[in-house]
Formats: C-alpha cells, sequence, structure tokens
C-alpha cells in the first residue's frame, strides 16, 4: 500500500501507533498544519517577465511562479501565474475569514507591485482562483525522501516528505 496523503489523513488511516514507527519522533513533533494559500491568475498575454519562478521576501507572497512555462512555448493560451502566500498571511485570512475575492484581489495587486506592472494591467485577468492549502508549508523532510514498512507492505511519500511546500511536490 503506497499512501500519499498529508500526515494528517495518514495518521487517521492507519492504526494508532503505527505512524510512530515509520516516522522519526523529531519528525512528529513538528508542526504539520502551516497553511498558505495559494492564487493563480491567467493574463490573456504574455507579461513578459524574465524569469518563470521566484523567491520573494518582505511581502504576503513569498513564491511566483509562471505555470504556462509547462506548457509548449508557442501555446496560444493565456499566461497563467501562480502565487503562494506566507504562512503567516495564510492564517490571518483564514482567522479574518478572508473571501476567496478578497484574497485574490489583495494577491493580484501585490504580485503587479512585485513584477513592477501598472495596477491598471490587473485588470486584464481573464481568471483568478485562490485556495486555501491547510498543509502548505513545514520545516522537516525524511532523509530517503519517503518512509517505509516492507514487513508491512507500507509506504507513505508525498510533497512532506521532501520538505512540505511546492517544491517538494515537483521533485
Amino acid at each position: 500500500l503506497i499512501l500519499a496523503l498529508p500526515v494528517a489523513q495518514i495518521r487517521a488511516l492507519l492504526a494508532p501507533g503505527s505512524l510512530e514507527e515509520l516516522l522519526p519522533k523529531e519528525t512528529l513533533d513538528k508542526d504539520f498544519e502551516k497553511g498558505r494559500v495559494a492564487a493563480a491568475f491567467a493574463f490573456p498575454s504574455s507579461l513578459s517577465l524574465p524569469f518563470c519562478l521566484a523567491f520573494v521576501k518582505d511581502s504576503p507572497i513569498s513564491l511566483l511562479l509562471n505555470d504556462t512555462s509547462r506548457t509548449s512555448p508557442d501555446s496560444k493560451g493565456p499566461e497563467v501565474w501562480v502565487v503562494q502566500t506566507t504562512t503567516e498571511w495564510a492564517a490571518d485570512c483564514k482567522k479574518a475569514e478572508t473571501s476567496e475575492d478578497e484574497m485574490c484581489r489583495a494577491l493580484l495587486t501585490e504580485f503587479m507591485r512585485i513584477v513592477g506592472k501598472a495596477a491598471s494591467e490587473a485588470a486584464t485577468v481573464e481568471q483568478m482562483k485562490a485556495i486555501h492549502w491547510p498543509y502548505g508549508d513545514g520545516d522537516y523532510q525524511l532523509p530517503k525522501g519517503f518512509a517505509s514498512d516492507p514487513l508491512r507492505s507500507l509506504w507513505l511519500c508525498g510533497d512532506w516528505c521532501y520538505n512540505g511546500r511546492v517544491e517538494g511536490a515537483f521533485l
């Protein structure tokens, strides 16, 4: 059985104590539920930015990713940018019960500021979507990138095994 799920869901599926047998104590002592907000913005044409991925400091946004970069270079579709927030910003939104629309508008404004585009260009966004990702961050990783119990034919994997962030999912 291969389980590619967040730790909380794995814990609910396994018999009590099973997870503790598979994972190091220092890993289990970590906070597995540090959320982030992920938002996507579809622009009708290229923003002509000189990068496809950027880590951001001193902002509610911690990561920018041109999701269009994974499609064909001659694609005629929209240019899609994904942003990921800090855990603090996401926690504030969750606590304040911020609507999806409010999160999208705040993140779009901040995105345009970061990339140096005029606020008026934000009006060209064709679609936008934001979700709260409850397991969006973690300061943990497993040495092998997975956990296993061959005697029970059980393997655990997922982004949390690498570093608990979107980059871990990419790996």
